[in-house]
């Protein structure tokens, strides 16, 4: 079930951010904050430390481009 979430989560944060509305964008960041809890879960207490960091990392820009996309 998590690797659903985050494979829906992640399909709606590409499509989202893609459009021109402002508003949408950020609705796909907040989104894809969404399944970023999903990709911390599944990677905190493994031995992939790698893509448990990569993981703050993208949750970080995306936080980021969710500040971003104010809707101005």
């Amino acid at each position: 079930m998590l690797q659903l979430w985050i494979a829906v989560t992640g399909c709606l944060f590409i499509w989202l951010t893609g459009c021109v509305c402002s508003r949408t964008r950020r609705i796909g960041y907040a989104i894809g904050l969404l399944g970023q809890v999903g990709w911390l879960v599944d990677t905190f207490g493994t031995d992939r430390w790698g893509i448990f960091i990569m993981t703050i990392i993208w949750t970080v820009g995306m936080a980021r481009g969710f500040r971003n996309a104010n809707g101005r």
